[in-house]
């Protein structure tokens, strides 16, 4: 038989502290994708619009995962 948690488990003030950089990676994540929707490049020889969209994708992809791994992991 299990027995009820104890009166002085914490999980709730974990949670309100890992909400701060939760928050933080989520409008990282909102940010770098929505710089990757509104760089236009000049054509198809402007490489650095390019390689500032790939970027802009790699970094979205670090932050939403670094955000779900910190909202699976506790």
């Amino acid at each position: 038989m299990t027995s009820p948690p104890h009166v002085d488990d914490d999980r709730g003030c974990l949670r309100l502290v890992l909400a701060a950089p939760l928050v933080l990676l989520t409008l990282t994540a909102a940010y770098f994708c929505w710089t990757a929707l509104t760089i236009r490049p000049g054509g198809p020889w402007d490489d650095d619009a390019y390689a500032g969209i790939d970027l802009s994708c790699l970094l979205t992809i670090g932050a939403a995962g670094a955000a779900t791994a910190l909202w699976v992991l506790p």
